[in-house]
């Protein structure tokens, strides 16, 4: 279960960046900076743009009904087994949440007066297409998972109420831990001032999957 979750979130992973990418380019076309500080009142400057930029937004933190969450429910369904890698699971998304809520500011503090920038129909018809796939890939993700894997999976009235309760609390204790510790401590102002090259990255990278193999190895 953990393999067909994986590769459904391949997919929906391509969906929703991809329209984080495409609206970080139209961002920056219009506001002219790439510092996020300088960024404000994206509500009133793109509203269609906004609306797009949400729904990937709750896609990518697994939100019920969005097709992140169809992935990683079945992600950690596989794991059941393997209690330490469900709670790097649970670790990953509240992080995930953690860095996205910066973005809110974006959203507001512009003046009323301001004009709506101008967007090009068909980057518009691309943005949404793609934030509409990832909200169809929650919204059908039974029938998706059936059609793609064979895998028969049903939720419940319940089930959808338990992973909403989950998903805001989840929401609220990375608000506590965005506003009260990684904006307050030095090691984390020392963290985001740190700057990899490329190549480091790589590096990195190669080192992070290169753990996880080891670990899937020695324990399964």
């Amino acid at each position: 279960m953990s393999y067909y979750g994986a590769v459904y979130h391949i997919i929906n992973h391509a969906l929703f960046k991809g329209v984080m990418f495409l609206i970080a380019g139209l961002i920056i076309e219009s506001y002219g900076t790439t510092n996020i500080d300088n960024i404000k009142g994206l509500w009133r400057r793109m509203p269609l743009v906004t609306i797009a930029m949400i729904v990937a937004i709750l896609g990518i933190t697994g939100a019920p009904l969005f097709n992140g969450s169809i992935s990683k429910y079945l992600i950690q369904q596989g794991l059941a087994s393997h209690s330490a890698l469900e709670y790097v699971i649970v670790l990953i998304n509240l992080s995930t949440m953690a860095y996205l809520i910066k973005f809110i500011p974006m959203l507001f503090d512009y003046p009323s007066s301001a004009s709506v920038a101008v967007i090009k129909p068909l980057q518009k018809t691309v943005i949404l297409t793609l934030s509409t796939l990832s909200l169809l890939g929650g919204l059908l993700g039974h029938f998706l998972v059936n059609l793609f894997f064979g895998l028969t999976v049903t939720w419940t009235l319940w089930d959808y109420l338990e992973k909403t309760v989950i998903y805001l609390l989840s929401l609220f204790l990375s608000w506590i831990f965005y506003e009260y510790i990684y904006k307050r401590r030095r090691l984390f102002k020392a963290i985001r001032e740190f700057q990899l090259t490329f190549n480091e990255l790589v590096l990195t990278i190669v080192i992070f999957f290169g753990g996880m193999m080891v670990y899937l190895v020695v324990t399964v």
